[in-house]
């Protein structure tokens, strides 16, 4: 996988979804090409509709597949023009149509049936028995949020509201808001520390960082980086490490020492592509 894809992460989620259905599209096309089946893919969901023999109407396609209307009608006239439906009147109301496979149809679904199977089996075997369940059902999700226009409204829940100011600050003069956020043990590991920055929105104290250089060489420990609850995972915390590196002149490659290993730590360090080193680890 390309490493931009790696680093962007979820931030390029849509568009790695777009390339993944178009590539997946044409790998299908070029499978029924190859087998000299006169077939599209966007055609499937009507013919997966109508593979048993039923009949339907425009209003319960478009419904079934959640698409507008209009466009199920357009590609109903379409595939009718290629003798493959068949419209018929309904016979208790005029003003219904109803839609069918048309003997040719038929026939066609009888040569494009085992390519579904084999599609099927081999997606089946790629995502394994445990993924795939797993798999369809995120997928759903992501579906019916993007659907209900919840995920803007999260995201927009998510994004910072107020404005968040980064600080050097010396430990002695740092008052005792910054003293009730640390604990003795912590003030005490940070009374030798070569740099301490804080954040704050306002007033308030939400997230403290320091480092230590490291003797016969000029890289640095990472002692303290704390973001208050409420404030995580809205993009403080990355923020927050760019700006004390920047502070002690830190190339964004340099590589950076810990000695307190937590998930969330790891999981920024990741996500930002820092070098680190755990102490005591080679």
């Amino acid at each position: 996988m390309n490493s931009f894809y790696k680093k962007a992460g979820i931030l390029i989620l849509g568009t790695r979804m777009k390339r993944l259905s178009e590539k997946f599209l044409q790998e299908v096309n070029q499978i029924y090409k190859e087998k000299e089946i006169s077939f599209e893919p966007s055609w499937f969901p009507i013919f997966y509709l109508l593979k048993n023999g039923e009949e339907r109407s425009l209003t319960e396609i478009a419904a079934e597949l959640d698409v507008s209307h209009s466009a199920i009608s357009q590609m109903v006239t379409n595939l009718k023009k290629k003798g493959l439906l068949d419209i018929l009147p309904d016979p208790f109301d005029g003003r219904k149509k109803h839609i069918c496979l048309s003997p040719k149809g038929k026939s066609l679904l009888a040569q494009i049936k085992p390519i579904w199977w084999a599609l099927e089996q081999t997606v089946r075997d790629i995502l394994g028995e445990a993924h795939r369940s797993a798999f369809f059902d995120q997928l759903g999700k992501m579906e019916q949020m993007v659907q209900d226009n919840r995920l803007s409204r999260q995201v927009m829940s998510n994004i910072p509201n107020t404005r968040v100011d980064f600080k050097r600050v010396d430990l002695k003069e740092a008052g005792s808001p910054f003293y009730s956020f640390l604990s003795e043990h912590e003030l005490e590991e940070m009374s030798a520390a070569s740099f301490i920055g804080m954040a704050r929105t306002g007033q308030e104290l939400i997230g403290v960082i320091s480092f230590r250089s490291l003797e016969d060489s000029k890289e640095y420990l990472l002692q303290e980086f704390y973001i208050k609850n409420g404030h995580r995972r809205k993009g403080v915390g990355a923020q927050f490490l760019d700006w004390a590196m920047k502070e002690l002149k830190l190339e964004k490659g340099a590589c950076l020492h810990i000695n307190k290993v937590s998930t969330p730590l790891l999981e920024l360090l990741l996500k930002e592509g820092k070098t680190f080193k755990v102490l005591g680890q080679n």
